[in-house]
């Protein structure tokens, strides 16, 4: 599923070549990354479900490690990984390796679930109330702490995706 904020770069023209592999691509204003990403969830019908940033990436075999993962483990409900810190020519710059999970850890200190390496069942998302359309940043810190309070997170001490940081990312420039 692909949701586009009405973008007029090259965004259509690349969905194009890859339409054999979109289920459904949405192009249109909307308001915001938020509202974005929970319009994909509601038309998300898989059992695990994360959602990607349009800079960032997963490395080789990301997806198919974590479905493994969540199949050997039924219980779980939320899972992450690690991420490295890209630029924009997909250079590492940095490297995070995550903490395993402790609610104290993520209350007082600091964001222990990077979102771009971070998978969970839809029923987990849907008991925990979504994302909430209304902010604009930390929508991924507030879900995490709404599933996590629900269901600890499990850390698979693995790189799982790479976060892109660039002159023009929204990290940077806000």
């Amino acid at each position: 599923i692909v949701i586009d904020g009405g973008s007029t770069d090259q965004t259509g023209e690349i969905i194009e070549r890859y339409r054999r592999y979109i289920s459904i691509y949405i192009s249109e204003k909307d308001d915001g990354q938020s509202d974005a990403i929970r319009k994909g969830f509601d038309l998300a019908t898989g059992d695990i479900i994360t959602w990607m940033n349009s800079d960032d990436t997963y490395v080789d075999d990301a997806l198919l490690t974590i479905g493994q993962f969540f199949a050997s483990n039924p219980t779980v409900r939320f899972a992450y990984g690690n991420r490295d810190i890209i630029n924009e020519y997909d250079q590492v710059i940095g490297r995070r390796r995550q903490p395993d999970f402790h609610p104290q850890i993520m209350r007082y200190c600091h964001m222990i679930v990077p979102q771009v390496s971070a998978f969970w069942q839809r029923s987990l998302y849907q008991e925990a109330g979504g994302v909430d359309a209304g902010l604009r940043f930390c929508m991924d810190f507030d879900l995490f702490v709404k599933m996590a309070l629900i269901s600890s997170p499990v850390h698979l001490p693995i790189i799982l995706g790479n976060f892109r940081i660039h002159s023009d990312s929204k990290t940077s420039n806000l």
